[in-house]
Order: structure tokens, then sequence, then C-alpha cells
């Protein structure tokens, strides 16, 4: 009656650990033992355990010891049970083969007889049988995880969202299904070959170092180059590992692990990295199939592909706004400006006041120099985007920094394509700027400044004048020249 009980009852459940843990108390009771140990490979070297009377650690250190893995040896060599004093070995068979053991040790009152053997037999039997059921249905139920977290992750990422909250979301789903500890995205950088950007990092001791670079190197150049998954049990073994240094203590633990490529339309985008701590015992669950883990991936880098198309879009559109706003710039309103002061200089030619005059003259100043202004501006619309902050855009935050800690507003004239300026050169341009600055501070707060830029292909120069008096007549007329600097752009060029 209690061999019918205890087949129930491990054949009632379809979770492994639910059902393995099950074997293991059955059969304790069933046999009288004080322990039982139920060993079941999930993998080329990952196993399971499920005990009764011993915990995880001891259960490992019994299955490494001698007498286990004597019995053990035994039992594949014969395929019989192994019945010793304090120990009963058996089989879980399933259809024909082996799936894995269970060992019974130290019985209450006796040795294990003859029939402790028949009867746990009999439940080894069924045992098996269940736990194949169960793995099974732990198989498909992983796969619809997948399934579902791949489809909601490929409808959010499709949809308006910002990109860190997609690339955070992946790993976030990538954990919660597979269970990993560790995390994150290893993107290529188009801007710095031989770079990756360390996004979506997540897990203890990785998580501080998203946003981050590191080197494409070791297994990740591998996967980028092959396009071919790499995973192992132990992936701190396989040739080639060499983590992000900022990673290095924090996978110190780190047992089994995946570098999986992000492929889309044949160009690898970056490696999707998952990793696990090494257990103290048998008992870790073992990898999650790499067939769903790469589907995953692919879909990500799809939508990805797709999240840099959106951004390309939009980048083009305010392209495109800003060529019509330079063109509408050039064409009507620098018109209209030399048509007023064409019409000013006609007025100034009949004035009978002297007055007039002056007040004329100082209206046709300030017209040329806002006309000089919108060029500045038409230039620096027309500038290509760069990936970084443009020289007119840093010009101008100069201009504010000096409108501080002058009290007044600095004129910026600019001529000239400002994108013809290399970054170094730029540099010594600003640092000079600053430099004028200076001279100005210790010179008396100025009334007026001025900051003029002109670029060409073979040169760039810089003037800053200022003066201490009022607005002259006109607005142009300046005291002083705080710096007047160059550039030959020409030579900077030469090898």
């Amino acid at each position: 009656m209690r061999l019918v009980e205890a087949i129930v009852d491990v054949g009632s459940e379809v979770d492994v650990e639910t059902v393995g843990t099950r074997v293991a108390d059955a059969a304790a009771r069933l046999a009288g033992a004080r322990t039982a140990i139920v060993r079941l490979p999930s993998g080329p070297n990952a196993v399971r355990t499920f005990r009764h009377g011993v915990g995880a650690d001891d259960a490992a250190r019994l299955l490494a010891g001698p007498e286990l893995t004597a019995a053990r040896g035994q039992l594949v060599k014969s395929g019989e049970p192994v019945l010793r004093p304090g120990l009963l070995a058996l089989p879980l068979p399933y259809d024909g083969t082996s799936t894995g053991e269970l060992y019974l040790l130290d019985r209450r009152d006796t040795s294990f007889t003859a029939d402790d053997e028949a009867a746990v037999t009999v439940l080894s039997t069924a045992a098996a049988t269940a736990l194949h059921n169960a793995e099974r249905y732990e198989t498909e139920r992983r796969h619809q995880r997948w399934l579902r977290s791949t489809a909601e992750l490929t409808y959010q990422l499709l949809g308006e969202i910002d990109r860190r909250d997609a690339l955070n979301l992946l790993i976030t789903r990538l954990r919660q299904v597979s269970g990993a500890d560790f995390g994150a995205l290893l993107l290529l950088d188009p801007a710095n070959p031989g770079t990756v950007l360390l996004e979506a990092a997540q897990g203890g001791g990785i998580a501080e170092t998203a946003g981050g670079r590191a080197p494409l190197r070791g297994l990740t150049a591998q996967v980028v180059a092959s396009g071919q998954s790499v995973v192992s049990e132990d992936i701190r073994a396989v040739p080639g590992y060499n983590p992000p240094p900022a990673w290095h203590a924090a996978l110190a633990n780190v047992g089994p692990g995946m570098l999986t490529p992000l492929t889309a339309d044949g160009e690898v985008l970056g490696v999707l990295f998952a990793g696990w701590r090494r257990e103290s015992g048998s008992g870790r669950l073992p990898l999650p199939d790499i067939a769903p883990v790469e589907m995953f991936a692919n879909q990500a880098a799809l939508a990805l592909r797709h999240q840099r198309a959106q951004e390309e879009r939009v980048e083009r559109r305010v392209l495109e706004d800003r060529d019509r706003i330079a063109a509408d710039l050039h064409e009507r309103v620098i018109r209209r400006l030399f048509d007023v002061s064409a019409k000013l200089h006609l007025v100034a030619s009949l004035r009978d006041r002297p007055e007039v005059g002056t007040r004329v003259e100082r209206a046709i100043g300030d017209l040329d120099a806002a006309t000089r202004e919108v060029r500045g501006a038409i230039f620096a619309l027309t500038e290509p985007p760069t990936g970084g902050q443009s020289l007119h855009a840093e010009l101008l935050a100069a201009i504010d920094r000096a409108r501080e800690r002058f009290g007044i507003v600095p004129r910026l004239v600019v001529h000239g394509p400002l994108e013809s300026v290399p970054q170094p050169v730029r540099a010594d341009l600003l640092a000079a700027a600053g430099a004028a600055f200076d001279r100005i501070e210790d010179a008396g707060p100025p009334s007026r400044l001025q900051v003029e830029v002109r670029a060409s292909h073979d040169e760039v120069r810089l003037r800053v004048t200022h003066s201490a008096v009022d607005e002259q007549p006109g607005g142009l007329a300046y005291e002083h020249t705080a710096a007047d600097w160059r550039a030959p752009l020409g030579e900077r060029d030469q090898p």
C-alpha cells in the first residue's frame, strides 16, 4: 500500500523540483533510509540533485566521495541495483536508458534488504517516468516564456521607446526568463572600431559600468568575427575568456556563461552576455537552450536596427529643417536687410539735420552687424553633424560665459564654414578666446565686446576687440584688440 501511495505521489506533479524532492522523500520512507539523494544529469557538465535528510553541500560531498562514485560506476556498467551494507543505489530507467540515479544510505534499523531493493526498484521506474515528463513540461514552459518575452520585447522595441530603456528591457527579460545572475550588451561602436559600448549591464558589480567602453577582444571579438555563440558550463575556462577590465572582480565567481551575437541582416551589431554564479553544490539549474536565446538575441538585434533607422529618420528630418531655415534666412531675411540698408543709405544722402544723419549711420551699422550675425547663423545651420558639439555652439557657450563675467552682451560675428576647422585647432581657438577675455578683465570692465571668427579652407582667424566707451555711431568702432590669433589649416593636414 505504501508503494502505491508513493508512486501516485511522485506522479501527481509536473514541476521537476517538486517531483525530484518527492522521489527522494518517498524512497527514504519506503526503505527506512535516513538519507536519500536523487542525481539527475541535465547537461554535459550539469547535474541537478534532490535530497532527503541531507543538505546541498553534504550531498555534493557524498556524491563526490569514493563510495558513491564506485557505486555510480557499477550502475553505469551493469545497469543493475547496487546493494551493500548501508547503501542501496539504483538507476532511474526510462525507455531503456538510465536518466539518473537514486542513492539510499543509512537504514534506520539494519542493512537494506532484497525486499527494500524490490520495492524501491518499482518506485525508481515510476520516478524516472515522472521526472522525464516533468523535464519535458519544464522545457516546453521555458520555450513558451522565451516566445512570450521575445514577442513582448519586439512589440515594445518597435514602438516609441527610449534607446536606453529598450536595452535595459532586453536584459531584464533575459535575466527573468533564464535566471541569469549577470546580463549585459556589448555593442560595437561605429565611431571607434575595436571598441564596444557596455550597455544595460545588470547584476552585482557590473551594473555600475553601464554606459562605459571596453576594448573589443577575447571571446567577444571571437563571437563578433564568427557570428557563432560561445556557451560553456565554465566560461572562465574557455580559451580567450577576457571580460572587460571593469568586470573582472564581479565575475570572479561566475561559472556557466554564454555570449550570443546580435545579428540583423547578416550584420553583427554586438554581443549579448549572460552569466550564472558558480554553485557550491550540484543543484544548479541547467543552461537554457541556446536556440531560443539566439532567437531572442536576433529579434532584439532587428529591433535595435529599427531603432537606429528611426533615429536616422529623425536626424534626417532635423537636417532638412535646418537646410530649409538656412535657405529661408539667406533668400529672404538677408535680402530684406540689404534692401533696408540701401534705402537708409539713400536717406542718409538726403539728410539736412546732423542728428538725423547720425541716427541713420547708426541704424546702417546695426543692420550690417545683424547681417553678419545672420550669416553666421546660416553657416552654423549648414554645418554637417560631427557627433559632438559644433564649434559654433562652443563659441556661443564662450559668449554666454563672457556675458556673465562682464555683465554685457558680446557680439559674435562668423565668416566662412566652421566645419573646416579640425578639432585640435578648435581647442586652440577657444583657448585663445579665453586668454583674450582674461586680458580684457585685467584692462577694466568693457562696455562693448566683439568676437569675430573668419574660417576658410586654409586658415582660421580669431579677433577679439573691446571698448570701454559708449556705443559709437554705427556700432562698429572698437578701441582695443585683445586677441588677433590665426592658425593655418592646410599645414595641419600635412603628414
